[in-house]
């Protein structure tokens, strides 16, 4: 592991685009093709990751004689606006990185690419294929997987005399109750608005039994007796003391969290990268996701799309640069995870290695073209069930009636 990018930079905003695919770049009807792929800083090192993309660059324009790939590293933040710019003014590159939900809000834009997955049949970890298909089709190329599932401080469970981690809610309840009686909390919740529900409330929801939207996507589904118990569940690990008040309103600094300070034994809303500074690798326990009908947690698999109107030689290179081997690097310096089932990258770490155990008990959520407008429409009415301004029961009620108009514009 080379370095330690945080998960918030998988999970920026993504516009809404229902737009013809109108890439540039390509010469038609010339033996002469250029690509553009726009990737954004994955691998934290600017140096690294052009020297990996160059390379891989070289190879394959030197088996395609004519083609060349222009790479353009972008940041971050506005990639949404600057992508959705590029589209309308016909600018946009050929081949893109994507997170899971930007799939649907660009689906009209891009060429499936069922061939690339379809001859890597098996190869992948279950999760990986799932993660990019969108009403029945494949519309990226797997690159990067990652897992949010459970993480304990083993110095602080040392203190409690706990030395197996919880896998039910109600061993989670449990290890709440001791973890109080000796002064501790059990883990953070970041309640705040802008905060993807993939990492805070939805992955309770799923435990639950329960799913955001109906199965056909025509409604929410989540106005039902599991989200219920999800709400009802998290509400009462705050009025029980399990968890800081402060944080369902504003987080703090990693430096400033009770996680950081060793006052919070637990998070599932962390990657390792992000606590691994304060509690050092080897006190990093990983469990699978908590269960009450299933064990299920959320977890991302980007992938490289390919736009409608690029050259066929497009997807002949997003194959090429998310072949297993280019891959095993690129999650060396990214830090991440291959989608493929036989990677070895993390064998030398055993806190790694069990993190790697659970990508396949994760999903990316229920891709819809409606996900983060209806996420925006739903986490202040789950907040203030948490703050305790609204029974769960009426914040349920509430978020169903908001995310049913956001459905219905």
């Amino acid at each position: 592991m080379k370095t330690s990018r945080k998960l918030a930079a998988m999970a920026a905003a993504a516009a809404t685009v229902s737009l013809a695919g109108c890439s540039a770049g390509s010469t038609p009807g010339t033996t002469s093709e250029e690509l553009t792929m726009w990737i954004y800083p994955v691998i934290a090192d600017e140096a690294e990751h052009r020297a990996f993309w160059d390379k891989q660059i070289s190879e394959f324009e030197a088996d395609h004689e004519g083609v060349t790939v222009k790479l353009e590293i972008f940041p971050w933040a506005n990639r949404d606006e600057g992508l959705t710019t590029a589209i309308l003014s016909g600018t946009a590159p050929d081949v893109v990185y994507f997170v899971p939900d930007q799939i649907p809000a660009y689906v009209n834009t891009l060429r499936p690419l069922d061939d690339v997955i379809g001859e890597r049949d098996g190869e992948y970890r279950s999760a990986a294929p799932a993660g990019v298909t969108y009403e029945g089709h494949a519309y990226g190329a797997p690159v990067l997987m990652n897992s949010s599932t459970l993480l304990c401080n083993k110095s602080v469970l040392d203190q409690v005399g706990v030395d197996t981690l919880p896998t039910t809610w109600d061993e989670f309840l449990e290890l709440g109750a001791t973890l109080q009686e000796a002064g501790f909390e059990l883990m953070p919740y970041n309640g705040n608005s802008s905060f993807s529900l993939n990492i805070s409330f939805y992955p309770w929801l799923w435990q639950a039994g329960g799913s955001v939207f109906t199965e056909d996507g025509s409604d929410i589904a989540f106005d039902s007796d599991e989200g219920l118990a999800a709400l009802t569940y998290l509400r009462g690990l705050v009025t029980d003391g399990y968890m800081d008040q402060d944080a369902l309103t504003v987080a703090p600094s990693m430096e400033q969290s009770g996680l950081a300070l060793g006052t919070t034994a637990c998070t599932t809303q962390h990657v390792p990268q992000e606590v691994e500074p304060f509690w050092g690798e080897e006190n990093i326990l990983v469990g699978a996701p908590l269960s009450e009908e299933r064990s299920i947690g959320y977890g991302t698999v980007s992938s490289l799309a390919v736009f409608k109107d690029a050259p066929d030689v497009a997807a002949e290179w997003a194959a090429f640069a998310t072949r297993p081997e280019a891959l095993e690097e690129f999650n060396e310096l990214s830090g991440y995870f291959s989608p493929y089932a036989d990677s070895t990258l993390h064998s030398d770490s055993e806190m790694y290695a069990a993190l790697e155990a659970t990508l396949d008990t994760t999903t990316v959520g229920e891709l819809h073209v409606s996900s983060r407008k209806v996420m925006g429409a739903v986490s202040p009415e789950l907040q203030a069930a948490l703050l305790g301004q609204k029974t769960p029961e009426e914040a349920l009620a509430a978020a169903a009636e908001a995310a049913r108009q956001v459905l219905a514009k």
